[in-house]
């Protein structure tokens, strides 16, 4: 092994030690004005879409490759895995969010939120690959993979279907879209009149979110996050618990934005390089 290479490995053994502690006490400052904001007022309870979950992933498994190599008469592929980050520090408007989410995950660590899903977001999950929330990779890391977030109103029985139930006559979308077409809730009607049908789902998690009494619906749906601000202005509209995004959410109790590069070596304990972006799009 050569001089430099020695020192790199110090290097690297110095960033597995030390790394998770790191982030550890960047992530405490970051949630520190807003942890005390909050618990003076109380714990507050948020409804969380999907989205919002997907693209907490921030790290994925990729694959580096060696080059080629002989063995023996055999020209072989050689390489090793390894975790990458997701996301490439930008200015867009999905990385900014995706910055307010270490502190996000750790206030409900604190136990100064409470994040809720629903029986329809978990419908939502249930009929998508699991790997979108958990990861598919094992050097994978999700925000909040160590967090329970129960539903608020139970489930549907059509979660079991995706368990390979093979009872269910319909697809467990049909049902969901039956279910929602069927609501008698004057509210929600208005709701899908302003929003249009393509956002009926959305609605309807954004007034469980209102008649369970929670503080918001987190998303990261920008694009429905408009259409609620653009709705919300008519005289007719119904409700008045906000959509917001992880963003609005964090800046409006004072959470610090937190790279998401900094959790790199958080749970881990094999090779790790920050220098590549994982393969993939974000969020699926």
């Amino acid at each position: 092994m050569s001089i430099i290479s020695y020192f790199k490995q110090i290097k690297e053994g110095l960033r597995f030690k030390y790394g998770p502690k790191l982030a550890k006490w960047l992530i405490a400052d970051a949630i520190r004005l807003a942890e005390q904001k909050i618990k003076r007022g109380g714990r507050i309870s948020i409804l969380v879409d999907n989205t919002v979950l997907g693209h907490a992933t921030v790290f994925k498994t990729g694959w580096v490759s060696t080059g080629v190599k002989k063995w023996g008469d055999e020209s072989i592929s050689t390489g090793y895995a390894a975790r990458m980050p997701t996301y490439a520090p930008d200015q867009s408007e999905l990385y900014r969010n995706i910055c307010f989410l270490p502190g996000i995950a750790e206030l409900a660590k604190t136990d100064a939120i409470q994040m809720f899903s629903s029986a329809e977001l978990k419908d939502e999950t249930y009929r998508q690959p699991s790997g979108r929330f958990i990861g598919y990779g094992y050097y994978d890391f999700n925000i909040f993979s160590d967090l329970d977030i129960p539903s608020i109103d139970g489930y549907h029985i059509s979660h079991l279907a995706s368990f390979g139930t093979p009872f269910l006559k319909e697809a467990p979308e049909n049902l969901q879209r039956d279910r929602l077409r069927n609501v008698a809730d004057p509210a929600y009607e208005i709701l899908v009149k302003l929003m249009g049908a393509r956002n009926s789902q959305d609605a309807f998690h954004l007034l469980t979110a209102e008649r369970h009494q929670l503080f918001c619906f987190l998303t990261m749906d920008f694009k429905f996050r408009r259409t609620w601000e653009s709705a919300r202005k008519n005289k007719a509209y119904p409700l008045t618990t906000p959509v917001m995004t992880p963003q609005e959410f964090g800046l409006s109790f004072g959470i610090k934005p937190v790279h998401p590069h900094i959790l790199r070596y958080t749970q881990a304990s094999f090779p790790v390089r920050p220098d590549l972006l994982a393969p993939g799009k974000p969020g699926k």
